[in-house]
């Protein structure tokens, strides 16, 4: 990237100069780095140490995994999408958004396998969640229980509701009216150079047609995050009682609860690294220029 001293507005030249270089790197190597530590780890973790969790245990693990490698590879190879915020904006440097393809294809056709490979990774990540929920709560004498019914029920029912965000990011993900003018402006002009595809939904607090995705996101986020955390909550709490009573003395109990503890911290990273930044970018696309709520 040609560097140039001059300010822009929103301080894009700081994207301009040293950001998007830095980011655009670290997709590049993120899923090699992943690909071959973390994921193989796993699967021989799940493969060769796991004990006593049964064969659907298992197999959700396998799914997950398998659902974030793809999603790696979509986000950090085929797409590199980069935020424009606080444009309602993406900008897209991957493979596919050099090869000069419409955008109505990009947003409409091909981004269909991208939000399938992230939404999938959250149903089998609840999957697990609830069958170590009843690992746990086997041995406790709380009321709070879910029978393989109505954990199929939920399982089935969020990624309904999951699948309606990726019907919103096709349908609603589409240019605003005016982009072109807003393409113009010296905080994003200069991205038109870099060779991909620019998605402009809006400028910033009016997302024309994609502030509606962004409802149905919030929605989405509303009435599944708190059942995740409160979930999360309780197992922890009633795995802590159980090593407090020493009711897991076993070795295969302690390397039970041990894989257990780790699926933990990962989900309450999940929602430390991923709803939040979630909800700041609606935040920052509806809120932020509350003059610019009359469009809704």
């Amino acid at each position: 990237i040609e560097t140039n001293l001059s300010s822009l507005p929103f301080n894009f030249h700081w994207d301009r100069d040293f950001a998007l270089s830095y980011v655009h790197t670290f997709q590049k190597w993120f899923p090699i780095f992943t690909l071959i530590t973390i994921h193989p780890l796993i699967f021989y973790v799940v493969l060769v140490k796991s004990v006593g969790f049964g064969r659907d245990v298992m197999w959700g693990f396998i799914a997950n995994q398998i659902c974030l490698l793809l999603y790696e590879f979509n986000v950090s190879f085929l797409y590199r999408m980069v935020n424009l915020i606080p444009y309602a904006g993406l900008y897209c440097d991957g493979p596919l958004c050099r090869m000069g393809l419409p955008k109505w294809v990009l947003m409409r056709l091909c981004q269909i396998p991208l939000s399938l490979t992230y939404i999938c990774s959250i149903p089998t990540s609840l999957f697990m969640l609830l069958r170590f929920h009843q690992m746990i709560v086997a041995n406790s004498n709380t009321n709070i229980r879910f029978s393989k019914k109505t954990q199929a029920f939920i399982i089935i029912a969020e990624s309904f509701l999951l699948l309606t965000n990726v019907f919103g990011f096709a349908y609603f993900g589409r240019d605003s009216d005016d982009s072109a003018k807003h393409l113009e402006l010296p905080e994003l002009e200069w991205l038109t150079h870099l060779g991909g595809t620019i998605f402009m939904f809006g400028p910033p607090g009016y997302p024309q047609y994609f502030m509606y995705e962004g409802v149905i996101l919030l929605i989405s986020m509303v009435i599944i995050a708190p059942f995740v955390t409160l979930l999360i909550i309780h197992s922890t709490a009633e795995l802590r009682k159980q090593v407090t009573r020493n009711l897991s003395s076993s070795k295969t109990h302690r390397m039970k609860n041990g894989v257990i503890a780790v699926f933990y911290a990962q989900m309450i990273g999940i929602l430390v690294f991923m709803w939040p930044p979630l909800e700041c970018l609606f935040y920052i696309l509806h809120l932020i220029y509350r003059d610019s709520l009359g469009h809704f």
